[in-house]
């Protein structure tokens, strides 16, 4: 992951976590916690799909035209 992005996702997640925490009573760093978390199982998800035969990264023939 480039610098930027991670950056960019930090400052996201912050703000996500601010918004929950505010609204919602509960600690900021659980929620931080929480939010992270999320974040990673989101990319591992998309990266097994992504991988996965017939996926974006592997096509089948069949799904050539």
């Amino acid at each position: 992951m480039h610098i930027p992005t991670m950056t960019v996702s930090i400052i996201i997640a912050s703000c996500v976590t601010g918004v929950i925490s505010y609204f919602s009573g509960l600690s900021f760093w659980v929620v931080f916690g929480v939010t992270v978390v999320a974040m990673f199982i989101i990319v591992i998800v998309a990266d097994v799909e992504d991988n996965a035969p017939g996926g974006f990264n592997n096509p089948s023939d069949k799904d050539v035209k």
